[in-house]
């Protein structure tokens, strides 16, 4: 599985890291999870076209939680799937 990354579609950012670590056989021991979480400020300044809403957004702040780790193998690889 290696490193999987779940990025947001709009702006691009990361929103979810999964890295799996390995032993020296490269079976999986655990996951180490990281989430992030991007607030944007939107100004509404009226509509500029039908198929694009109204406004800018601007990168109001970022939050960087604590990593985790989820224990354990994933024999189907259904974990990484979901990122």
């Amino acid at each position: 599985m290696g490193l999987r990354r779940a990025m947001d579609p709009q702006f691009g950012t990361l929103l979810r890291e999964i890295q799996a670590q390995t032993d020296s056989s490269d079976n999986v021991l655990d996951y180490i999870v990281s989430l992030t979480r991007y607030n944007y400020a939107h100004d509404d300044a009226g509509v500029i076209s039908a198929l694009r809403p109204s406004g800018m957004q601007a990168l109001q702040s970022v939050q960087n939680y604590w990593s985790f780790e989820i224990a354990g193998t994933d024999p189907t690889g259904l974990r990484g799937e979901r990122c």
